[in-house]
């Protein structure tokens, strides 16, 4: 039997999963980031982000994820972030990576009005990943395609 555990990110899982970064998020580590390592790029994210958690598979990390408040105004609606950042494990768990996202989604919408993602364009398999979780597509800029989805949306 698989074991799956959450945990709070320490600097060996963001290390291990800094070396082992699937190709997509490499993609999108350099795009954002161009002028940091991997490496930092994760302790930078779960810094700004106190939701931020590590998914573990059989006590090896396999990726960091969290879903920051990126609200810009207390009168507008509250938008959440959801963002992970994993390693070519998670290719080989393909269902259980799906129920989490799905059980994610549910918890952080019951939080937020709605969840958006920016992903670069370069990073085709992000991009189906957050559609084939039903996210909405909307043409964010030249670089990146923008996914949303409103509360009310996911069942």
């Amino acid at each position: 039997m698989v074991d799956v555990t959450i945990e709070k990110p320490e600097l060996a899982h963001l290390q291990h999963i800094a070396l082992n970064l699937r190709h997509e998020d490499e993609i999108e580590v350099v795009c954002a980031w161009p002028s940091y390592e991997p490496e930092m790029v994760l302790q930078m994210q779960i810094e700004q982000d106190p939701t931020a958690r590590v998914v573990c598979i059989d006590g090896e990390p396999v990726a960091v994820f969290g879903c920051p408040d990126v609200s810009e105004n207390a009168m507008e609606a509250i938008v959440g972030r959801p963002w992970m950042l994993g390693t070519e494990t998670l290719h080989n768990h393909p269902i259980r990576l799906t129920k989490f996202a799905i059980n994610a989604i549910r918890e952080w919408l019951e939080e937020y009005d709605e969840l958006e993602n920016v992903v670069h364009r370069a990073a085709e398999g992000n991009a189906y990943w957050l559609h084939r979780l039903g996210f909405k597509l909307f043409d964010y800029n030249d670089d990146y395609l923008g996914f949303r989805m409103e509360a009310g949306e996911y069942v």
